[in-house]
């Protein structure tokens, strides 16, 4: 639980393609690894002297009995039979939440050496998420604020142009204008050759006559890579954060619905 700065706040982006953590206030993740895990189905394979101890493998909680799950680049490389690579994430929105739980818990126990009871965390979420999502979000961890995070939108069936209008277009139509002409690009999808000058055409056939669209992205790969975990990372450190924290304490008396309230 929270009590203070004497307590670093540990910063997660789960992106779709890598999950980034780290300590607020640094100027980038110290653990960077694979979305992804690898799966092999118990049912269907018995492994009794497999090498996987240590190796980032890790029973899944509702079926340990039927599948096993390999997280982090070391378990990733390692060759094995039967197994499955699976994501969980599917159109930028988690899709499988016993996923998820293990690759925070390999970021957390393998990768910084930390207890997440100890620390307040906050988790980039993608701009599409739901209420539903997000208050999911909370139930595998103690202290966690929630945080809107506009920057990374990632492709999905109604298309990007469309992700951007529909963001824009749920903001106050004073800041409208502003906002047309301040769109960043961030996350690695962000790197994909054309992607800024594609957008800034898309967007300028269908905004309206009045915009000056204009779409920003760093020149620097790697805070363009990086981009949501730093801004994660200077939101958890500013003095003026410190009152959004969710607590244990609230979500115990409150529930977890009480993240709409808290962080609208």
């Amino acid at each position: 639980m929270y009590g203070g700065d004497e307590v670093l706040a540990i910063v997660v982006d789960l992106g779709s393609h890598t999950c980034k953590a780290g300590y607020a206030g640094e100027d980038a993740p110290k653990a960077v690894f694979p979305s992804v895990i690898g799966s092999i189905d118990q049912m269907e394979v018995d492994e009794p002297d497999n090498p996987d101890k240590n190796s980032g493998s890790v029973p899944d909680s509702k079926s340990k009995a039927k599948r096993k799950l390999y997280v982090g680049s070391q378990a990733l490389g390692f060759r094995r039979d039967h197994v499955e690579v699976l994501s969980p994430i599917k159109d930028g929105i988690v899709a499988d939440w016993e996923i998820v739980e293990s690759i925070w818990d390999h970021a957390f126990k393998e990768c910084l050496l930390i207890d997440p009871k100890e620390h307040p965390m906050l988790l980039a979420e993608p701009c599409a998420n739901s209420q539903q999502q997000r208050e999911k979000s909370l139930k595998p961890c103690t202290t966690i604020p929630g945080m809107e995070n506009f920057a990374e939108t990632a492709p999905s069936v109604r298309g990007l142009p469309q992700m951007v209008l529909e963001s824009i277009n749920k903001c106050d139509v004073d800041i409208r204008r502003e906002l047309f002409s301040s769109i960043l690009l961030a996350g690695g999808t962000a790197s994909m050759q054309q992607l800024k000058e594609r957008l800034e055409k898309d967007l300028l056939e269908e905004s309206p006559q009045a915009a000056r669209v204009k779409v920003l992205a760093s020149g620097n790969a790697t805070e363009r890579r990086f981009s949501v975990w730093i801004g994660g990372s200077i939101m958890a450190s500013l003095g003026s954060f410190q009152q959004m924290w969710f607590s244990k304490s609230e979500f115990e008396e409150h529930g977890a619905s009480y993240v709409q309230r808290k962080c609208p």
